[in-house]
């Protein structure tokens, strides 16, 4: 009982995310892909990979902070590049970009939860 405490305590805002309000889409898909990967390593590849960490944590705790260094970079990487596309492109074809997106994230996840819905791939078309 201890272990799993342990854990939900580790992830607690997993990706970067106060454990207030819920991961977007993208951070948990993310997540997902990591600990798919993680968990698929054998022993060998296991100890191969954690045998110079001194504190090697679980399976789960590292897929967490593995989770956390993407959305970093990734964050780091868009407010480095947002500027210099707002002058090549123009701010409102970044905002046209930006409405897209959002549009996109929010009919993925409706039609995520919902299996009658249509899918994000169409969606996005309309």
């Amino acid at each position: 009982m201890q272990n799993q405490q342990e854990n939900k305590h580790t992830c607690e805002g997993t990706a970067g995310t106060p454990s207030q309000e819920p991961p977007s889409p993208q951070k948990l898909r993310c997540f997902r892909d990591i600990l798919g990967i993680v968990l698929s390593l054998s022993d060998e590849e296991w100890r191969t990979l954690t045998s110079d960490v001194p504190n090697e944590g679980t399976k789960l705790q590292f897929a967490c902070l593995c989770t956390k260094i993407i959305t970093s970079v990734c964050k780091s990487a868009i407010q480095s590049y947002l500027p210099t596309l707002i002058c090549m492109l123009g701010m409102e074809a970044v905002l046209r970009a930006e409405e897209k997106l959002e549009k996109k994230a929010e009919s993925a996840s409706m039609s995520s939860s919902t299996s009658t819905g249509p899918s994000p791939k169409h969606s996005a078309e309309r």
